[in-house]
């Protein structure tokens, strides 16, 4: 794909975001699994936000502490998964941000828009990124090549597949597990599997990483919701968008092949415009600056997820393609420490590289929180 195939327009564009029900508690497993929850109230770009993660668990979400003009303050409230906040109020909070009790049960924080990742990404992005506990960090850059045709630089921009090489999976297969499906037969997740979980509404539905590995997009619909559950392998990071574009028209998103600051770069079906995942917005293509509407979710393991619902529903297998899932692809990658190929604004050594930390993004702006920040 050449990029003089694209033609440039800002556009004030945004997807549509629908109102979401009234939640239900999803309630505690028989055999809960002990757990410990770290809470962090921090400011970033002038938003008070809240941060909680597990120790032990290896998951962390974040949200704006601000709902309906009062801002909140949070505690932890590790008596039951998957609830794992408490307010002032005395309302209690899960991992999705949804009071399950008290006087606001059934409001949602709005999630503040963030990922698991490795460094290298956050560093190469965001040159300069705060660490939080850590002294700041200045990084003096020489000006980029710009582009008429991207809103950001084409130095940083490379094709690293064919365009649309990677098939995504869309109208995938969702199957309800039962612990008796283990029994004589070999299910293709294991306990330490990662999986993304997707709570709209009061549908619930995880996304195995094993899945998303080989496919890095899976177009789905979740409550009536058109959403894109999207995962770069090389970056490590994930975000789930709603995909309904101009607040009217629906579509399907793909990958690109190119990747910026060694980063997924999505395209939709519809405009072939082109989104940066960690970014959050569109790069290049007729809708270039609009920003995708975030779609909260929640990374943890298989085993963990499972503990805490009765019959999980998940993505399947049976994708249409012929791929083997009990394998994942770049088997090697996670454990090599030099930097991939490719070119990055930035080499940021402050971290080992392939350390899997917590970014979240506003305002244009990152914050990195090292996981063991929540233990």
């Amino acid at each position: 794909m050449r990029n003089t195939s694209i033609s440039l327009f800002l556009v004030a564009a945004l997807f549509s975001c629908a109102e979401e029900p009234a939640i239900e508690n999803l309630g505690p497993s028989a055999d809960p699994t002990p757990y410990f929850i770290r809470v962090i109230e921090d400011e970033v770009e002038g938003t008070p936000i809240v941060l909680a993660g597990g120790a032990g668990l290896d998951f962390a979400v974040a949200f704006d502490r601000r709902l309906n003009g009062k801002e909140l303050s949070f505690q932890p409230d590790d008596r039951e998964m998957p609830i794992i906040l408490k307010d002032q109020e005395g309302n209690r909070w899960d991992m999705f941000g949804v009071a399950v009790e008290g006087v606001r049960k059934g409001e949602r924080l709005t999630p503040v828009r963030s990922t698991r990742g490795y460094w290298f990404a956050f560093g190469g992005m965001f040159p300069g990124v705060d660490i939080y506990g850590a002294p700041s960090f200045t990084v003096q850059l020489p000006p980029a090549d710009s582009s008429p045709l991207w809103l950001v630089s084409p130095d940083f921009l490379v094709a690293g597949a064919l365009f649309d090489q990677i098939r995504t999976i869309d109208e995938p297969k969702a199957i309800r597990y039962n612990v008796r499906d283990d029994l004589g037969v070999n299910f293709f997740l294991e306990e330490n599997d990662l999986v993304i979980v997707v709570r709209l509404g009061d549908q619930v539905r995880a996304y195995p990483k094993k899945l998303l590995g080989w496919h890095e997009i899976i177009n789905d619909t979740l409550n009536g919701i058109p959403i894109a559950v999207t995962y770069h392998p090389l970056s490590g990071t994930t975000m789930v968008w709603e995909r309904t574009l101009l607040h009217y028209f629906e579509t399907t998103l793909g990958v690109s092949g190119l990747m910026y600051n060694v980063n997924m770069v999505a395209f939709d079906r519809a405009t072939t415009s082109y989104w940066s995942q960690l970014l959050g917005k569109c790069i290049g293509g007729p809708l270039g600056g609009a920003e995708p509407v975030v779609v909260p979710c929640v990374e943890l393991t298989w085993g963990q997820w499972r503990s805490m619902q009765q019959k999980p529903e998940v993505i399947s297998d049976d994708t249409g393609f012929a791929r083997d899932y009990t394998l994942i692809p770049y088997p090697t990658y996670p454990t090599r420490e030099e930097f991939p190929d490719y070119p990055i604004a930035f080499r940021d050594r402050r971290l080992p590289l392939k350390e899997r930390v917590f970014g979240v993004m506003v305002g244009g702006k990152a914050k990195v929180y090292r996981m063991e920040a929540f233990r």
